[in-house]
């Protein structure tokens, strides 16, 4: 994702205080790292069926399947689904619709994809996509297979761990846009915070950013 942060209020760090960190950073990224792979992994599985490659099967049946196997593993997926490379597809009440979305055109690139959670402002469920490819028989994109993950998930996994105080926070932040996308304090999640919004251009926050995103 980035970088690990902490909510430490101190002026002077010793030697084992930072292996204490070192040790948080470690679990902290190995926990965000194992979901997002287990997530990526099942999807991978679900991409690579008969059942989305065969052309000869109609999206619409392609759509509700997707929608079984969503019910099936509903603890961690609000909805699954099938789209086309044009973005085309079908909601689970059956009606065709069309998106124009990055996490489809990555599909279509042949990249896996996972963006910052946020909440859906239709159903206000906080959820994070992925997306992965569908190969077809000559190893070329013929269709998208995406997932909305309970946006939680990824702070369920580190609310564990703790540092210093109970009142201690350690946060999982998204380098390239500064949104915090794990914490154990998952209301931070919840409201979409930004480290970087109101940050002065040399403060401490923003000189840790910085360096996450050259890194």
């Amino acid at each position: 994702m980035g970088m690990i942060s902490y909510a430490v209020s101190t002026k002077t760090v010793d030697n084992t205080t930072l292996q204490l960190l070192d040790a948080i950073t470690d679990s902290a990224a190995g926990k965000i790292k194992d979901e997002t792979q287990r997530h990526f992994h099942m999807l991978s599985s679900v991409a690579a069926s008969d059942f989305l490659i065969k052309s000869d099967i109609p999206q619409l049946e392609k759509c509700q399947q997707m929608t079984k196997i969503a019910k099936a593993n509903s603890e961690d997926y609000e909805n699954l689904g099938f789209y086309t490379l044009d973005g085309e597809s079908y909601t689970a009440a059956g009606q065709k619709i069309k998106l124009d979305r990055e996490y489809i055109k990555a599909g279509g690139r042949g990249e896996i994809y996972t963006q910052d959670p946020a909440i859906n402002p239709v159903t206000n469920i906080l959820f994070q996509i992925y997306s992965v490819p569908v190969w077809g028989p000559d190893r070329k994109p013929v269709g998208v297979v995406t997932a909305n993950v309970y946006g939680e998930n990824l702070s369920h996994r580190i609310e564990g761990i703790k540092f210093g105080s109970d009142a201690s926070c350690v946060q999982v932040i998204n380098a390239k846009t500064g949104n915090i996308v794990a914490s154990t304090n998952v209301e931070e999640v919840q409201k979409s915070m930004n480290i970087s919004e109101g940050v002065s251009a040399n403060s401490e926050k923003a000189n840790v950013l910085k360096a996450a995103q050259s890194g």
